[in-house]
C-alpha cells in the first residue's frame, strides 16, 4: 500500500490518505518520455551544433563551415563506454585461446539508459501497473 501525508485545514492535524495509484504509474511514463525526447533531441539539433566525429578524432562545437548535417538529420550520439574487463583470453582457453577480451562492449547514451530502465521497471512491477481491483459480490 502507497500512503502520504496531507495537512487537512488545521495545520497541527494530519491525516493519511492513500494514493489512487502507485507512484510507479508515474515513475514508468517520465523514463520513457525522457529517453524518447532526449534520442529526438541529439537528433534534431546533433548535426547543426557539431562536426562530425570518426574513431579518431572528437567533434567539435560549431564548427567553421556549420555542422555535418542539416536540422532533423543529425545522429543519436553514444558517449558512455564501460568496459568491465579489457583483457587477453589465455591460450589455453578453447577457440578463443589469446584473442582479446572485452566483457560489456555496449556504447550506450543517458537516454538509452532511460528507456531501459523504463522497460526494465515496467517487466519487473508488471502486476501493480496492470492490477484490477476485485470488487465484492454482494447476494440480494
Amino acid at each position: 500500500m502507497f500512503w502520504r501525508r496531507e495537512r487537512d485545514s488545521n495545520p497541527r492535524n494530519l491525516a493519511v490518505q492513500r494514493f489512487s495509484r502507485p507512484p510507479q504509474s508515474t515513475t514508468l511514463p517520465s523514463l520513457l518520455l525522457v529517453g524518447a525526447v532526449g534520442n529526438v533531441i541529439d537528433s534534431i539539433f546533433y548535426g547543426v551544433i557539431f562536426s562530425e566525429s570518426t574513431y579518431s578524432t572528437m567533434a567539435t562545437i560549431f564548427p567553421q563551415g556549420g555542422g555535418y548535417a542539416p536540422l532533423f538529420f543529425g545522429k543519436v550520439v553514444d558517449m558512455l563506454y564501460f568496459p568491465l574487463i579489457d583483457t587477453t583470453l589465455p591460450d589455453w582457453v578453447p577457440f578463443r585461446g589469446g584473442e582479446k577480451f572485452i566483457f560489456f562492449r555496449p556504447i550506450f547514451n543517458i537516454a538509452d539508459s532511460c528507456i531501459t530502465i523504463g522497460v526494465a521497471y515496467l517487466l519487473i512491477f508488471k502486476r501493480g501497473f496492470f492490477a484490477t481491483e476485485k470488487k465484492a459480490v454482494t447476494a440480494k
